[in-house]
């Protein structure tokens, strides 16, 4: 069994910081950058003799991940990042919207601009929190005969809300209406259901992969409803000789056919290599260990925690946001977000860094304003 000393000796951070700003960007081990130092080597020395390896290992790739998202290889795309995967899903459900008569989305108004913003622009209703929850039956009371889709994150970025997918999915499917779920600050670190029509995800975060690379998950049933909303070369196949009529052509299987172009193969396969990881050190394992940290600051914290029972790996609480600066001169990093102080541990973080954190921040608030 892996340890968690093995993993915090393969990660630089973890002697110069205690880092808890993992919904932001999860540091990357050792043995994932050393992936990406291998492809650019492979390339100098070799150009593009090695690009049917290339393509074999990238579905090795699409295997591992879809075994750790606990869904068939034929769901997942690769794409560069969670906005890319929600815009192409806004545009595939427009064009389903208009053959279905409906023309409105719903989603929240405590999403991050990427979940946000693309709905926004279309015809929208937006789900008002109240301090910084949301009331599923308010969701409910949104959705009706000429909503497309609800669009919402597993858990929210600013105060680790966890929601209901399961539940929303119910509710979603007796009014038709289908679901899409940003699951880029729960994949990683506490277990996605994939019930939901759509999912996007990036590997930067939880992951702890690179930056360039993000998941895009769709059910089968959805692709047999939706148009492709952009085509490229990489969406078809090809015979032997690489030859394609314009006319008559065949598209990849599954949700590959999303990929059009060219794909960042070394920071697909850095990501894979980190996945693996996550895989070998146990999911199980990681759920535990984030929540039992993340419990540790919202029981020792003395500040007004935002974080309700229903709850991912981030705590949410309000306080000055000063606080972020203070603590980051004494070796500690966590973010602001959303008018909230945000901590974030990750599985190989540590029992002694949430005390000693715990500390700071209560000495500093016993304190009163700087």
């Amino acid at each position: 069994m892996v340890s968690k000393e093995e993993v915090r000796e393969d990660l630089g951070i973890a002697r110069k910081w205690i880092y808890l700003d993992n919904a932001a960007t999860s540091p990357m081990r050792r043995s994932v950058t050393g992936e990406l130092c291998e492809w650019y080597r492979d390339v100098a020395e070799n150009g593009d003799l090695n690009y049917e390896v290339y393509m074999k290992r990238l579905e090795e790739c699409r295997d591992a991940v879809a075994s750790f998202m606990g869904v068939g290889s034929d769901n997942i795309a690769f794409l560069k990042n969670t906005t890319e995967g929600l815009n192409t899903a806004l545009l595939m459900l427009r064009e389903l919207g208009k053959r279905e008569h409906r023309d409105t989305f719903v989603t929240t108004d405590m999403e991050y601009p990427s979940n946000l913003l693309p709905w926004a622009r279309e015809k929208c209703r937006i789900v008002r929190n109240d301090d910084h929850l949301i009331d599923i039956n308010d969701i409910d009371k949104a959705m009706d005969d000429k909503t497309i889709a609800l669009a919402i994150s597993h858990v929210e970025y600013s105060n680790g809300l966890k929601n209901d997918i399961r539940e929303l999915k119910r509710i979603c499917d007796e009014k038709g209406v289908r679901l899409v779920v940003d699951v880029v600050q729960s994949l990683g670190a506490v277990d996605v259901e994939p019930c939901m029509d759509i999912a996007c995800g990036a590997g930067y975060k939880w992951l702890m992969g690179p930056y360039g690379v993000g998941l895009f998950y769709v059910s089968r049933e959805l692709m047999k409803e939706t148009e492709l909303p952009f085509l490229g070369h990489n969406s078809i196949e090809y015979d032997e000789t690489e030859r394609f009529d314009h006319r008559n052509y065949e598209m990849k299987k599954g949700a590959r056919r999303f990929e059009a172009g060219n794909l960042p193969f070394p920071l697909i396969f850095a990501l894979t290599k980190s996945v693996e990881q996550l895989s070998a050190f146990g999911k199980k394992r990681i759920e535990r260990e984030v929540m039992k940290l993340s419990g540790m600051l919202i029981g020792g914290l003395d500040l007004d925690i935002k974080t309700p029972r229903n709850r991912g790996a981030i705590v949410g609480a309000a306080g000055d946001k000063r606080l972020v600066e203070i603590l980051r001169r004494k070796g500690i990093s966590i973010s602001a977000r959303d008018g909230l102080l945000r901590f974030s541990p990750h599985f190989w973080n540590t029992e002694e860094e949430m005390e000693r954190v715990i500390r700071e921040v209560n000495a500093e608030t016993s304190q009163g304003p700087h």
